[in-house]
């Protein structure tokens, strides 16, 4: 992909990396000021998952003058030398309204994991979408509450989105017939209950933040494609579980949305009301590892 416009490459060091910007111009002119500090927010939020960013060196294009109510109406990562950001702004919205935004995090949370073939996008964006509500309320954008009402209410909607076909099949038919609500919360769901199960296997030692940072030592190759399957081996063999293994030999034929009662009841979240609503149990299982997994974090100080 190639911009030809009027604009200034800058550079912003963040968490460890360099995220190399071009904010295009527009009318009315983006306020770099403020592009900087969202940028720089959700950066530092994304390394509350295991202390620096997921990769020394991206590039980051900003391009304003997308409709739509949202700060940020569309958004992708491209693979191909180096990891690069692309950002469709409006930006005739408010900052604050796009530092509260999951945009950019989910976006940036892509780069927690090597490039994914299409049939298993699912893993990859099922990852971005739980961290996105995580990793924000890690870094305080949100509150903790918040991150999981916010999850369930996605959830919610991805279990009423078309409904009788297995994961598989959404996601090879997810361009095509807009599939997005399953794939990504249908992944996000079995992202949740492999951190549960993680935690609770391990007595809390083991987790997806911690997966994920090992993964990142040993296996981060740019050149490489992975295959959804070989990619939960090597986490499970990192993990020394078969959690992700379990997960998928489970889910790949079931027609239905995870069931998340389970999960939910060992975490301490309350669905009994039915709908959107979700409540927070003063006692459970692993009332701990709830508050772990939102808990704010240290690694967030200096976030803007």
């Amino acid at each position: 992909v190639v911009a030809f416009g009027q604009f200034t490459p800058r550079e912003i060091e963040v968490a460890g990396a360099r995220l190399r910007v071009a904010v295009l111009h527009g009318a009315p002119a983006p306020d770099w000021t403020f592009i900087e500090r969202w940028l720089t927010q959700s950066a530092r939020a994304v390394a509350t998952l295991y202390g620096r960013f997921p990769v020394d060196d991206a590039q980051v294009l900003v391009v304003p003058g997308a409709r739509g109510s949202e700060p940020v109406p569309s958004a992708y990562v491209l693979r191909g030398g180096q990891p690069s950001l692309h950002f469709f702004i409006n930006q005739r919205r408010s900052e604050q309204e796009f530092l509260q935004d999951w945009s950019a995090v989910h976006e940036m949370s892509h780069l927690f994991l090597p490039f994914v073939r299409p049939q298993d996008a699912w893993l990859s964006e099922g990852l971005a979408s739980y961290l996105q509500n995580v990793l924000r309320a890690r870094a305080g954008i949100i509150t903790a509450e918040e991150g999981w009402r916010q999850m369930h209410r996605s959830f919610r909607l991805g279990a009423r989105s078309m409904p009788d076909i297995t994961l598989a099949d959404a996601t090879e038919r997810m361009h095509r017939d807009g599939a997005y609500m399953r794939v990504y919360w249908e992944g996000a769901a079995l992202m949740l209950i492999a951190d549960q199960r993680l935690r609770e296997r391990s007595a809390g030692r083991e987790s997806l933040d911690s997966v994920l940072e090992k993964f990142h030592a040993c296996c981060m190759a740019a050149s490489r494609e992975w295959q959804g399957r070989a990619l939960l081996e090597r986490l499970d063999g990192l993990s020394g579980t078969t959690v992700f293994s379990e997960i998928d030999q489970f889910q790949a034929s079931q027609r239905y949305f995870p069931d998340l009662r389970p999960t939910y009841t060992q975490l301490g979240l309350d669905w009994t009301g039915g709908g959107d609503s979700l409540s927070f149990l003063l006692t459970a299982p692993q009332l701990a590892d709830r508050e772990a997994i939102m808990a704010p974090s240290p690694r967030a100080i200096g976030t803007p």
